[in-house]
């Protein structure tokens, strides 16, 4: 069991994603025929109220595929300590 998805359940059910097909979250590519869906996913991110969580949960996780939080896998890192807020934040 991924005991770091199961803590973090309460977010998910509030994701915007949840509304549109999870294939649009994976493309093949950014660039190409897959920067349509690359791009349509980082919109629907934009709109999501667990933006934040999605990544951070992400990051964590190790994710390695897909757009998470509006960003790519791996395309984003964790503040470094004493950042304000904690706020996430792209590379």
């Amino acid at each position: 069991m991924n005991r770091l998805y199961h803590e973090s359940e309460d977010w998910v059910a509030q994701g915007a994603c949840r509304r549109y097909d999870p294939e649009i979250f994976f493309p093949v590519s950014t660039t190409g025929p897959g920067r349509h869906d690359a791009d349509l996913a980082k919109a629907i991110c934009r709109t999501c109220p667990v933006r934040q969580e999605c990544l951070r949960w992400a990051l964590r996780a190790g994710e390695a595929h897909g757009v998470w939080g509006g960003d790519h896998a791996g395309g984003a890192a964790l503040p470094a300590p004493g950042t304000r807020s904690g706020q996430l934040t792209a590379r």
